[in-house]
Formats: C-alpha cells, structure tokens, sequence
C-alpha cells in the first residue's frame, strides 16, 4: 500500500494498513496487551489452543517482527479457526474485545438471538476517584 495517497485518491494507505493489522492481532487475542485471562478466553472461543496464541503473541511482540510478521501470524490464526463457524466465533470474539457490541444473529423463525459462542459479559462499577 502506498505511504501517502494523491489528492482525491481513494486508495487505502500504509497508516491504513497498519491499522487493520493492529484491529486483527487484538479480534484473535495475539496482541502482546492483551490480559492472559481474555487470551484464553478468545483461544477457547475460536476453539484454537491456547499455546498457539501464546506462542504467537511472543513471536510478534519481538522487535523484528513487522507488518508482514504481524500479517503470517493473523493467517495462522485463521487457518486454525473451524471454517464452518468461523464467523460467529470472530464476531464474539470482536465483542469479547470490546471492538464492537455483543451481537445477535437471526434464527430460522426471524427471531433476534444471540451467537451459539455466546459469552456472559458482566461489568463492574465504575471505579471512583482514589479506588484502587
């Protein structure tokens, strides 16, 4: 992708690129902040091995990995994820993440429900000012 566009260009840049790359390495639970607990949870959800993530998470939290590290490691993840339900268990795995709102999909009588990966999603108080 190039690093700038030319005016009125609707060709996606380098900065864009980089962004969704960041958005994929947090959906799949390798971004190298992520809690180890929330890690798990997307290993179980994606129906992936946890050690795999993990194993991930470390080889692209290395200096030497850049964009196109950070791109083969999304395609591990992937290939690991059962096709056939793939894209629930992506969409709460997105939620579970806090990158979009719990969602529902429709069932054979048009009715609004939620995933079949469905997570419970508690949230506790808001914390004031000189909690800990």
């Amino acid at each position: 992708w190039p690093s700038e566009s030319e005016e009125n260009s609707l060709v996606p840049r380098f900065p864009t690129q980089v962004r969704h790359l960041q958005r994929a390495v947090t959906l799949l639970g390798i971004a190298p902040d992520i809690e180890q607990y929330l890690r798990e949870e997307i290993a179980q959800l994606l129906r992936i091995p946890g050690q795999l993530l993990n194993d991930i998470t470390s080889q692209i939290n290395l200096p030497t990995c850049g964009y196109q590290c950070r791109g083969r490691a999304i395609c591990n993840v992937l290939q690991h994820i059962p096709a056939e339900t793939m894209l629930e268990r992506l969409v709460e795995a997105g939620a579970g993440v806090d990158l979009w709102p719990a969602p529902f999909f429709l069932d054979d009588n048009n009715m609004l429900k939620p995933s079949s990966f469905y997570k419970v999603r508690t949230r506790g108080s808001p914390k004031k000012k000189g909690d800990h």
